[in-house]
């Protein structure tokens, strides 16, 4: 029997031994490398330095076999594990910054010097703001809740050196978004109610002059809107409706002109097609904007008032 041979036979003879015992040769090895970790370290790193060109080529050639199979569970344990990668990589950007930061800072600020990259940044940030609005809300009204003293400082301050700049500012703003002011505003004074009233009688209280004016400028324009063939019994009836109204359901009502008599692009007369009962509130809600258009008049509790045949066509209770 030839050397080779002698090699080949031994070498089926550990396999088959290996293999009827293989526990216990697992073992064995395991033990024996517990017990000389130093050594093998060293064999291991002797073999990689002698052999690094073929692993190299091994591994490379293994991973181009497999390559999408290695994609593929990347993928699956990112999806699985988003949130501790993000984490993970925002640690290692982190880490690789407060090694060099000069040199980040210098690559950040060339890579805002190219053409349309101020632009694209601005996109790309507010497509962000746009996907993640909650997020955003709630950072900023955390650190609002943090930092709310030192804005409402600052404001002030910067008001206080030039306040004529901000009442610009904010007189332009307020006329550019109306409707949204109007809202907000309305709003503001639901919550607080008391507030208002309390400072409104103030302002009557310190503005005497102003007060009595307006309510004789009313009186006047209130004058000059009634007509000699108006049916005053029934605008007489329509106050004593609101007054009853008042005193039963304890809620303050009065009478409103449909079509105001000041209105901002219509006026009305003051006559009994024109009016209406309704609570206070609601009426002080619609000031002098018409919001009924049409010449349906709603009917009261208390029943329709009649039109009386001196009333006027409604073609001539509007004066443009």
């Amino acid at each position: 029997m030839s050397p080779e041979e002698k090699k080949e036979k031994a070498r089926e003879s550990a396999r088959a031994s290996y293999n009827a015992n293989k526990e216990r040769y697992l073992e064995r090895g395991r033990a024996w490398r517990a017990a000389n970790k130093e050594k093998v370290k060293a064999n291991n790193a002797a073999y990689h330095a002698a052999n690094r060109e073929r692993e190299n080529a091994r591994s490379r050639a293994w991973k181009e076999e497999n390559r999408d199979a290695i994609n593929a569970r990347r993928r699956a344990d990112y999806a699985a594990n988003i949130k501790r990668e993000r984490a993970s990589m925002r640690e290692r950007k982190k880490l690789r910054y407060w090694r060099n930061p000069q040199k980040y800072r210098a690559l950040a600020r060339l890579e805002r010097a190219m053409p349309g990259e101020k632009e694209k940044g601005a996109a790309r940030g507010k497509a962000w703001a746009e996907r993640n609005r909650e997020r955003v809300k709630a950072t900023r009204a955390a650190w609002y809740a943090q930092n709310g003293d030192h804005v409402s400082q600052k404001a002030k301050a910067a008001y206080r050196r030039d306040p004529q700049r901000y009442r610009n500012i904010n007189r332009r703003n307020y006329f550019l978004n109306r409707p949204r002011y109007a809202v907000t505003q309305r709003a503001w004074a639901v919550r607080n109610a008391a507030r208002v009233a309390a400072t409104q009688k103030r302002w009557r209280l310190r503005n005497p002059g102003v007060v009595r004016a307006r309510a004789n400028e009313a009186r006047t324009l209130r004058l000059k809107r009634r007509v000699a063939w108006a049916n005053a019994a029934a605008i007489v009836s329509f106050h004593r409706e609101a007054q009853w109204l008042t005193e039963s359901t304890g809620r303050l009502h009065v009478v409103d002109h449909i079509i105001p008599l000041k209105g901002r692009t219509v006026s009305g007369l003051d006559v009994a097609n024109n009016l209406r009962v309704v609570e206070a509130s609601a009426n002080a809600h619609k000031t002098n904007k018409w919001e009924s258009p049409g010449w349906e008049r709603p009917c009261a509790s208390s029943g329709d008032v009649p039109l009386a045949s001196g009333d006027a066509p409604p073609s001539q209770l509007a004066l443009f």
